[in-house]
């Protein structure tokens, strides 16, 4: 993956910044920069940027990214926070943008391949993502920001926090869970076995036994019985049988012997109500007889009652008729007078028509003359008005000219402090220089005069080492054997028995101390070269001299304007103020310049409305001057009017009321007249329909079933009885029927008996009763027997399903105690294994972290070797050892000793090298392609300057052979000094964090 643009809005300490495709470019071009800044400034903030981007996380473990929503952004209205990321990957161009959750706005999000509009589905570009990368979050964390600190706590760490560490790295957690599990597992199953133990001590102690023998000869026990309670009842099944088949004939008999007395005495009942049912008889057919000619004399009855009504009418219509046409001829009379009048009522409505036109003229000249009174007002008010708009622009004109020229002045000012500024610095920096030149020469000498010791002293430890070997010999020569050095067997003059061992450590202690001193020097020497070069270089566009002279010219300009100078100084906000001031003002003068444009444009049309309105005033009165003889006012031609229309109105009101009475009058005479004739025409209809009812009831008197037309009435409310008098009637004789048939089966039945009467009956049933309940007391023994013999089968049947459950129980948990302690035995010797009881003493989830650490340290050491030129290897073959401290091998020694006891530069490379190897090996095991860009935070601070220079080498080195661009995090400041590109993370808390590309 290779970064080509960035875009961070509302996110972190950042309101709004960009690093363009640009300084993308000149950064992959550098291959090595840094990326600098404050702590706080918003370094790690970059790439917290892009990891949310990419996944939508942090890489700040349970940091929600809500947290990361600017303070700075509350108060942007036009701004949501979001990130747009476009990287290069496999041959593609990607973009995304992902837009954080803020206020009442949702997440947003969306991916362009190749500049082709991919998908705005969470799901579908998480899962896009994923599958191009390669890794989770978690890991691509790991792999593209290597955190320097968190590897150089692994080196230094002790045994238990470095498998801690190492865990989290290699996120090794689910073999531990596994480990977990199984001694979870051996617990369960240590529980089941003990509850499967306790169970069958409780069956023993619920079946009363202490061996499983005594429960089965139990349980044959128990069949014996139970099997002789069977026969019992079955013995007893067939006696209750019989019994039950003899009361059951015996209540048979009873029963038809009670029926048959039942049914003679119903009879017997039955012939006592024989004259009563014939009454009913004949009354019934009188009603039926009534209610078929019920109908006819209803008829009759209404018929009659109308004619009595129709002629009470005609009578009533007559004498009405008469009365209206004597109302009529007086009417029509008065109507006569009334139009004779129409002549000179049609003269006065001209006269109020003339009058009225007149009226309207009168109004309209009132109207009008208001009218121009108040135009006229209205004019004058907006000539006002517009005056004071025109003196109100002037003076904004006037004041915006004033701070267009102070802002301006303010401009000028901010860019000669700007200037001065830059100067003062750059001559700071000659200050600097010269200092360091005049230092230079000082230092030179005694880099020099320590070489010069430093080769005396290696001289004479030279001597005193060939001295003290001299000795050595010299103990070791005896007389006639030959001397190892010059092979003779005389030895005249041996060296004394002097030590020059002391000498020797002294002039040792002397010479370490000198060489120390010496690279220290040294060291200052080279770091002043470089800084004096720096400065030389950036400096090299300038002339000293010249810089002094243009601050004078700057001093000289900025006294012209102490007081402006002084404002910007104390606020330097001040131009954004009166910049947002002169846009207000401006915003300000254009509402008044519209506002005097639109009252002008309003005036003109009052003018003009005015013109008018006064012109069609004096033809008004021309006109009313030319109709009127006399001068009139309106009011007295407006009452002049009203008396003439009342007179109308008055003419009007009496000849439409004369009409409107007599058109009635003449209305209600016909409809009286049509009346009049329908009634005599219905009259005669009744007539008819009268006398053919009367022919139709005549038969009845003739017959003389009824004597006068009033007992239709006295009946009437006796034909409702028909019903129930025809169900008593039919029910008499269906029970006579029904009862005379049972007699007849009955006797037949109880033909053996010889029965004749009811006492005969009485006597019989008396003895069936008494032998009923003989035999009945004699079954409720029985049953009594039955019961008890039943209710100890069922005891002896749910004792036996009792011992039964128990002994099948107990031979279940022999069976599951056996398969659970032959399991127990096997995951007992799992869980000895993976928790480290085994020849080794390591448990499995070390193993499994020990073989990633050991496949890490391989890769690690491919770079180690590198950057320590040959001389360091971590050691591989460690991890499997219980107390484990991670060593490297010294090949200047030929020894193994501990990584604490590495130097600082040492100790970093060592550090460095391994999180080179952890990336490359996740980048392996997740299949994953390499990336091409690799960031380092932070680990920089424990450095002398020689040895981050030899760290730089290196990693320039490293980039170029392995084709990444190596950016490294740092807030310390001297490390801006001896990169040769810096990207700047500048910090500001009111307008939020800036950046900037330094490139020297």
């Amino acid at each position: 993956m290779r970064p080509l643009f960035l875009s961070i809005k509302g996110f972190g300490p950042y309101l709004d910044v960009k690093i363009s495709e640009q300084d993308f470019k000149k950064l992959n071009d550098s291959r090595l920069f840094l990326i600098s800044g404050e702590i706080g400034a918003g370094k790690t903030t970059l790439f917290d940027a892009i990891v949310y981007a990419l996944y939508g996380t942090t890489t700040i473990e349970k940091r929600d990214p809500k947290a990361l929503v600017s303070h700075l952004v509350q108060h942007q209205a036009n701004l949501l926070p979001e990130i747009e990321f476009k990287f290069f990957l496999d041959g593609k161009e990607y973009r995304i943008i992902r837009r954080l959750p803020f206020k009442e706005k949702g997440k947003k999000l969306s991916l362009w391949i190749e500049g082709k509009f991919f998908s705005d589905k969470e799901k579908e570009v998480n899962s896009k993502i994923q599958s191009l990368i390669g890794l989770n979050a978690e890991q691509f964390k790991k792999v593209f920001l290597i955190p320097q600190g968190e590897y150089r706590k692994i080196l230094l760490a002790e045994k238990k926090e470095r498998e801690e560490l190492f865990k989290i790295i290699f996120d090794t957690f689910l073999f531990a869970e596994l480990e977990e599990f199984f001694k979870l597992s051996l617990k369960e199953l240590q529980n089941q076995i003990k509850s499967n133990l306790d169970r069958e001590n409780q069956i023993k102690k619920l079946a009363n036994i202490n061996e499983l023998k005594e429960l089965e000869d139990q349980i044959k026990e128990t069949k014996k019985n139970l099997s002789t309670l069977e026969a019992e009842v079955k013995n007893l099944t067939k006696e209750r049988e019989t019994l039950s088949q003899e009361i059951s004939t015996k209540q048979t008999l009873l029963s038809d012997l009670k029926t048959f007395r039942e049914v003679l005495q119903g009879l017997e009942n039955l012939f006592a109500l024989e004259n009563e049912i014939k009454q009913k008889e004949n009354r019934l057919e009188l009603l039926n007889t009534v209610k078929d000619y019920l109908p006819f004399y209803e008829d009759f009855k209404k018929f009659k009652q109308e004619i009595w009504k129709v002629r009470f009418k005609i009578k009533d219509l007559s004498a009405k008729k008469i009365k209206l046409s004597a109302v009529l001829n007086t009417l029509s009379q008065n109507l006569s007078q009334v139009l004779s009048q129409i002549p000179e009522i049609e003269d006065l409505k001209l006269k109020v028509k003339e009058l009225k036109q007149l009226e309207e003229k009168l109004k309209e000249k009132t109207a009008l003359e208001i009218s121009v009174d108040q135009l006229s007002k209205e004019v004058q008010s907006k000539d006002e008005e517009i005056f004071s708009i025109r003196e109100e622009i002037k003076k904004l004109k006037q004041l915006l000219e004033e701070n267009s020229e102070k802002l301006n002045l303010l401009l000028k000012i901010q860019s000669w402090l700007n200037e001065e500024k830059q100067i003062r610095q750059l001559l700071e920096k000659f200050t600097k220089l010269n200092h360091f030149l005049s230092k230079k020469p000082e230092l030179e000498n005694k880099v020099a005069n320590l070489s010069t010791e430093i080769e005396k002293l290696e001289k004479q430890k030279q001597e005193f080492e060939v001295k003290n070997l001299a000795l050595t010999v010299a103990k070791a020569l005896e007389e006639g054997k030959p001397c190892p050095v010059c092979g003779s067997t005389s030895h005249p003059s041996p060296i004394t028995d002097k030590n020059f061992t002391e000498e020797l450590n002294n002039l040792e202690k002397i010479l370490t101390e000198k060489k120390r001193d010496f690279e220290h020097y040294k060291t200052q020497f080279q770091t002043l070269e470089i800084r004096i070069d720096t400065l030389q270089t950036e400096l090299s566009p300038y002339q000293e001299e010249e810089l002094k002279e243009k601050l004078a010219q700057i001093e000289a300009q900025k006294s012209a304007y102490p007081e402006l100078v002084s404002q910007y100084q104390k606020n330097p906000m001040i131009i954004k103020i009166l910049e947002g001031k002169i846009k207000e003002q401006k915003n300000i003068l254009s509402k008044k310049e519209t506002e005097e444009k639109d009252l002008s444009l309003a005036l003109e049309n009052q003018r003009k409305k005015l013109l008018l309105s006064k012109g069609r005033l004096e033809e008004l009165t021309n006109s009313l001057k030319a109709l009127l003889t006399e001068e009139i006012s309106l009011e007295a031609l407006k009452r002049k009017i009203v008396t003439e229309e009342k007179k109308i109105t008055e003419f009007e009101t009496q000849k439409t009321d004369l009409e409107k009475q007599i058109n009635s009058l003449t209305n209600q005479k016909t409809a009286i007249e049509q009346d009049l004739k329908n009634q005599k025409e219905f009259l005669q209809h009744l007539l008819t329909n009268y006398k053919a009812k009367v022919f139709k009831l005549l038969p009845l008197k003739r017959q003389k079933i009824i004597n006068r037309w009033d007992e239709f009435e006295e009946l009437k409310p006796e034909i409702g009885k028909i019903q129930t008098l025809e169900a008593e009637i039919k029910d008499f004789y269906q029970k006579k029927e029904r009862l005379t048939a049972e007699k007849e089966k009955l006797t037949q039945k109880l033909e053996s008996l010889g029965l004749k009467n009811l006492e005969e009956i009485e006597a019989q049933l008396e003895v069936i009763s008494q032998n009923l309940e003989a035999l009945t007391q004699k079954k409720e023994r029985l049953e009594l027997t039955f019961k008890r013999l039943n209710q100890e089968i069922g005891i002896a049947y749910q004792k036996l399903e009792q011992l039964e459950g128990y002994l099948k129980e107990y031979q279940e948990l022999g069976k599951e105690r056996e398969r659970l302690e032959k399991r127990f035995g096997f995951l007992s010797k799992l869980c000895d294994l993976i928790s480290g009881k085994n020849p080794k003493g390591i448990s499995f989830h070390s193993f499994v972290v020990s073989m990633f650490a050991r496949t890490i340290f391989q890769r690690a050491n491919e770079y180690l070797k590198e950057f320590s030129f040959g001389r360091y290897t971590f050691v591989e073959d460690m991890f499997l050892q219980k107390n484990v401290s991670i060593e490297v091998f010294d090949v200047y020694t030929g020894t193994k000793r501990e990584v604490k006891t590495l130097s600082g530069g040492e100790s970093f490379i060592a550090t460095l090298a391994l999180a080179l190897g952890t990336s490359d090996v996740i980048t392996y095991l997740f299949k994953t392609k390499p990336f091409e860009s690799l960031f380092i935070d932070e680990g920089f601070g424990s450095l002398d300057e020689k040895t981050l220079e030899k760290v730089i080498t290196i990693l320039l080195g490293l980039s170029e052979k392995s084709g990444r661009i190596i950016g490294v995090i740092s807030h310390l400041e001297y490390m801006k000094e001896v990169f040769p590109l810096v990207l700047e993370v500048v910090k500001d808390r009111s307008l939020g964090s800036k950046i900037r590309l330094i490139q020297k």
